[in-house]
């Protein structure tokens, strides 16, 4: 939705060179930061072309299906690559920014479309993943209201993006995203998928409490974004319906998870294995235990 009307119209309809490099005095941006290089721009612009291509390809093209799924992994290990490239001396705040950019281009390729009509499991835990560490990411960068000025009603959009994609993969797979059994990757696929996000919340923090955790965090995030733009009010609100089903599940595994087991609860009554009961009742004294 964020790349319809950028990428609207065919690159053949744009005849404009790519940007060249060029050095610029050093001078203070906005934010007090001095910078001397058009870098970032130039990178994005890289980005973006890549958005292009593979945007009118799977949306602006027929509706045939792809004779060789092997084309999105491509595409998506060149994304990879090109952050693989980004230089160390970019502040951190682009760097954010081309993440979260990098894991939504991620995540919407690799969703169902006419021309990639089915997901593999493997794909299913790719979106899985991505679409947490983005949602995670992006709950930090607006609570803690760090380099406001980048961020737009677009990325209200991009976090109800992400999250109808991570409560959908929940909805379709369920058992097998919250085991953490790791699946194959598609048979077909020559081009080595990039590697899945750091975890974080180390390996004891199971699927089944992130996926909460996101999505209760995906929830606080739209009503942050609530208090700039209005329209994100109503992101909230269709968020709050169509996660609703998955979020009251969930809850109930948790709560069934954490209930004590029969075994527990008899462990109190353990103290009466071996003991004669008709001796105790006759009371005379055969109430120890057997030997």
């Amino acid at each position: 939705m964020v790349l319809t009307r950028a990428f609207s119209f065919t690159d053949a309809a744009v005849n404009v060179g790519f940007p060249r490099p060029f050095i610029i005095q050093p001078q203070a941006s906005i934010t007090g930061q001095y910078l001397s290089s058009c870098e970032p721009a130039l990178l994005l612009f890289q980005l973006r072309r890549a958005q292009s291509h593979w945007y009118q390809l799977l949306t602006q093209s027929d509706s045939t299906p792809l004779p060789n799924p092997d084309f999105i992994w491509q595409i998506v290990r060149q994304m990879q690559e090109w952050a693989e490239r980004l230089p160390n001396t970019l502040p951190i705040s682009v760097r954010e920014l081309f993440d979260l950019e990098l894991r939504y281009s991620f995540v919407y390729c690799m969703s169902p479309s006419a021309k990639l009509p089915a997901l593999t499991d493997y794909a299913r835990l790719f979106i899985f993943e991505h679409a947490i560490a983005y949602l995670d990411h992006i709950y930090d960068i607006a609570h803690s209201r760090r380099n406001i000025g980048l961020y737009s009603y677009h990325d209200a959009l991009r976090v109800f993006f992400m999250a109808s994609q991570f409560v959908a993969v929940l909805r379709d797979a369920e058992e097998l995203l919250l085991s953490g059994i790791m699946p194959q990757p598609p048979p077909y696929s020559t081009t080595m998928p990039p590697p899945l996000p750091r975890r974080m919340g180390g390996p004891g923090f199971d699927n089944l409490e992130r996926s909460l955790g996101c999505l209760e965090r995906t929830a606080s995030t739209l009503a942050r974004y609530g208090e700039r733009w209005d329209d994100s009010v109503s992101l909230r609100r269709t968020f709050d319906i169509i996660s609703q089903d998955v979020v009251d599940r969930l809850r109930m595994r948790r709560q069934i998870k954490h209930q004590p087991s029969p075994l527990q609860n008899m462990q109190g009554d353990m103290r009466w294995v071996g003991v004669d009961v008709e001796a105790m009742m006759r009371g005379n004294g055969g109430g120890g235990p057997r030997t």
